[in-house]
């Protein structure tokens, strides 16, 4: 089912796709966040640039604070 739940942000030249990001927001019993659950693309700074619209989004969302969920050392 779809439910929305998620965003897609996507990072793009004048050709194609770069890199591409899923945020979820998640409610805690102490605060509600922003969670990117997934993110990838060409480079690292293919996507860096999503995250001010992101920042941006979680704050308008009432976020206290945006999370990247990956392995260690990513």
């Amino acid at each position: 089912m779809l439910a929305g739940d998620a965003l897609l942000w996507l990072a793009c030249d004048s050709e194609s796709i770069q890199a591409a990001a899923v945020t979820e927001l998640h409610a805690t019993e102490w605060r509600k966040m922003c969670v990117v659950v997934a993110c990838g693309g060409k480079s690292m700074r293919a996507w860096l640039p999503l995250l001010a619209g992101i920042e941006t989004y979680a704050r308008t969302a009432g976020c206290a604070c945006v999370r990247i969920m990956g392995r260690k050392g990513w």
